[in-house]
């Protein structure tokens, strides 16, 4: 379980301790750091956006302005994710690769906890 939380990227939370799905799973194309969620790209505009945070920190001489607006994020992300279930839905092959990964994957687990729990 270690090594999962540890590959999970982790952003910040607000002033008012929420997390944004999104928060630390963003990267800037360009320079490869975390994308930064802003309030707006404009001073007038409410619509919250990604941005670069190399940008946001040291300016235009380190990287360029990158932003994308939080709903075009969360729309482009919805989508992958309905597209990635409906290739396991409607491919059998894939599907069944699916499962026999998952299965082994759990007897794995079982083979661990058995091992854990025959050295304590």
């Amino acid at each position: 379980m270690q090594e999962v939380n540890a590959s999970v990227a982790t952003g910040r939370r607000t002033k008012s301790y929420e997390m944004h799905a999104l928060s630390g799973l963003c990267y800037c194309a360009d320079c490869g750091s975390k994308m930064r969620r802003n309030g707006g790209c404009k001073s007038n505009s409410t619509v919250p956006v990604f941005m670069c945070g190399t940008y946001s920190r040291y300016g235009k001489e380190y990287c360029s302005t990158h932003t994308i607006r939080q709903p075009l994020i969360e729309s482009l992300v919805l989508a992958d994710i309905q597209k990635q279930i409906d290739l396991v839905i409607n491919e059998p092959d894939i599907r069944e690769k699916l499962l026999t990964y998952k299965k082994g994957a759990a007897a794995t687990q079982n083979n661990a906890a058995k091992k854990k729990t025959v050295r304590h």
